[in-house]
């Protein structure tokens, strides 16, 4: 059968049934409502089947493997051409990551020099492009002497800019682009304070656009902090035995610290201030750290399903009489499934799914087991005993409990080093208001003011961030 007819007939079929089963609802007597939904609710699942058989016929159609039937108007297809496109899917999604990061490493030499965010007057403007419009990322070029564009059709672009590291058609396409060109690619990704809400499921409809978009970005001309297969821009400079802090930026250091630990700022923003109440009285806790499915962090920072299986069976193998609470992600929570998604409470395993700023969590617990997590490096910060089963970027500098190594890692680090470098020298923020860029402390005021207005307007439970009560409860038995 010609896959070109077939997929003609099978369009008409689904016109016809739709048309006949809309007059057999207005002969069936029901009010002009229910008439309605009943329609409606059959030509969303007729669509559905139909995308569904579509795309598996335009993916096979060359062989013509794919034999239609139909069986009360619903399409059935056989099992055998639906396994050709998963196998022909996974293929081609392996052959199109393998041409990604080749390209991305050939037109990403770390030769090309980080481009100069300082003012400039200049009134012809080099052209850089991005192929994401992010509205704040603009704002990190404002008086530069670069104007941002999403499209160069006279000339060539000076840069060109990559959002993350997960492998797309568009960006293979602009890769190919900039390898034949020689046009220098930079990765960027948000930064370690992002936003008052997180991006992920139903944000976008739910609150307004001030409190999804993120005010703080890096700039990598190496790799990403999130990618340990290759080394980064914020790797060599933590590897870098010259890059020597000076007494001033380790006190700075030192009061962003105590700073971000009293106010409970974090990457998210929107969970309440809450002292937890999880586990027995007097027990020591063991936090446990789930991740979304999948994530292309927890991929590159060598972490996999195994791996959350092995943390969570070491930390109740180590901690045989304290309580191990694992807390779902905030992704997770929006809608993304997680590792631990489904895992039942059963002896001293608990369960944490409800919200509730990570901080606070972890001031209230002894030890902390992660696998690729930013909340591995606030626990850092809380001065936790950091256990972690991936490779992210404060792992092997000396200050966490490894289970993996990194050989390119020799150097060590205390934690001001590491958060003056990652944080401060490695990272850029942007003020929304000025629309300028901006210093860390800042951009920190703004996401503090942004989240007491989200708190208030969404009635957001939180208690007062100067007192101590999310400290470590006294009767924990001290080590």
């Amino acid at each position: 059968m010609d896959w070109l007819t077939s997929r003609s007939k099978l369009l008409c079929r689904v016109k016809v049934t739709n048309v006949c089963e809309k007059a057999a609802c207005f002969r069936q007597g029901a009010s002009a409502r229910t008439q309605w939904e009943i329609f409606s609710a059959r030509i969303m699942q007729r669509r559905t089947a139909f995308d569904r058989g579509r795309k598996a016929c335009l993916l096979n159609a060359p062989r013509s493997a794919l034999a239609w039937s139909c069986c009360r108007s619903w399409l059935i297809f056989t099992k055998i051409p639906m396994n050709l496109f998963a196998r022909r899917k996974n293929r081609f999604h392996e052959k199109k990551e393998q041409e990604f990061f080749s390209l991305l490493k050939s037109t990403q030499k770390g030769n090309h020099d980080m481009p100069s965010l300082l003012p400039s007057d200049e009134k012809k403007k080099q052209k850089i492009m991005f192929l994401r419009n992010l509205p704040y990322l603009r704002y990190l070029f404002a008086d530069t002497a670069f104007s941002v564009v999403r499209f160069c059709f006279f000339s060539l672009p000076k840069y060109l800019f990559v959002w993350g590291i997960h492998p797309s058609n568009t960006k293979l396409r602009a890769l190919r682009f900039a390898h034949r060109h020689n046009i220098p690619v930079y990765l960027l990704e948000d930064g370690f304070f992002r936003s008052a809400v997180t991006g992920a499921g139903n944000a976008k409809r739910q609150f307004p656009s001030k409190y999804r978009y993120g005010v703080s970005f890096v700039i990598d001309n190496q790799g990403l902090y999130i990618d340990a297969h290759r080394p980064s821009r914020l790797e060599t400079m933590l590897n870098d035995e010259s890059l020597v802090l000076t007494e001033a930026q380790k006190e700075r250091a030192k009061k962003l610290i105590a700073r971000i630990v009293e106010t409970r700022l974090t990457k998210y923003n929107n969970q309440p201030i809450v002292t937890p109440q999880i586990g027995r009285h007097g027990v020591k806790k063991v936090l446990v750290v789930d991740q979304t499915y999948g994530d292309m962090s927890i991929e590159r920072g060598m972490g996999n399903a195994q791996t959350f299986g092995d943390m969570l069976r070491a930390a109740i193998e180590e901690n045989p009489e304290a309580d191990i609470i694992v807390k779902t992600h905030p992704d997770t929570m929006a809608g993304k499934g997680g590792y631990y998604t489904g895992l039942k409470e059963q002896g001293n395993v608990y369960t944490m799914t409800t919200a509730i700023n990570p901080i606070c969590l972890i001031q209230y617990v002894d030890k902390v087991y992660v696998c690729t997590t930013q909340l591995g490096m606030e626990a850092l910060m809380c001065g936790k005993e950091t256990h972690v089963f991936g490779i992210p970027f404060y792992a092997g500098w000396g200050l966490t409990h490894d289970r993996q190594t990194c050989v390119r890692r020799k150097a060590k680090r205390t934690v001001e080093e590491l958060f003056y470098i990652a944080y401060i020298m490695y990272s850029h923020y942007v003020n929304p208001r000025t629309k300028k860029r901006c210093e860390i402390e800042e951009a920190m005021e703004h996401l503090l003011d942004l989240r007491k207005e989200f708190f208030e307007k969404y009635n957001v439970r939180h208690e007062n961030t100067s007192n101590s009560a999310v400290q470590r409860q006294p009767e924990h038995d001290e080590r």
